[in-house]
């Protein structure tokens, strides 16, 4: 895959309102944080005094794989860093990651590190809100994501379904 197509999925994922996300597949892409760089599932660790890296991993595309995603780091541990991993190109920053990958990977992928500093409580990090990943079709389509988080100490990590955003309200438009 060219660069000038990494960079045209890139302007797509910037350019595209979220509104613009393609229809439910079958199953829904899924992002899964980790504390482990071999295992997607290892979601939770110790209390964490100091700095650490979480794992990103895509764990399910229904279509076969991913070109894109824009996310959105969420939780109680503070996030200093996103870095990706070798042939990922991330424009985004630490807490909103916007990434491009070429060859259309399929999970689970491991997509880069966040990283993370604690002050010995117990803490988690999840992704928000904005959570989309853009498909490997001729005409790329962004989808909503599912996500499993990760959790210092106890307690269960954050779970959140993939939700295709709320279309416009009628009552939202100007009257002339």
């Amino acid at each position: 895959m060219s660069f000038r197509f990494l960079v045209s999925v890139v302007l797509l994922l910037a350019a595209s309102p979220v509104g613009a996300c393609g229809p439910a597949p079958a199953g829904h892409y899924a992002w899964a944080l980790s504390w482990s760089e071999e295992r997607p599932d290892s979601s939770v660790a110790p209390v964490l005094q100091g700095v650490a890296r979480v794992y990103l991993w895509l764990t399910d595309a229904p279509s076969g794989g991913f070109s894109a995603a824009e996310l959105d780091v969420s939780g109680s541990l503070l996030v200093t860093g996103f870095e990706p991993r070798e042939g990922v190109l991330n424009i985004g920053a630490p807490r909103r990651p916007k990434f491009a990958v070429g060859g259309c990977p399929e999970p689970p992928f491991l997509a880069g590190a966040i990283t993370v500093a604690g002050l010995g409580e117990e803490g988690d990090v999840c992704l928000g809100e904005q959570r989309v990943t853009v498909d490997c079709a001729e005409q790329p389509l962004r989808h909503p994501s599912a996500v499993r988080g990760c959790v210092a100490g106890s307690g269960e990590p954050c779970h959140r379904e993939a939700v295709p955003p709320a279309p416009p309200d009628a009552g939202d438009t100007a009257e002339p």
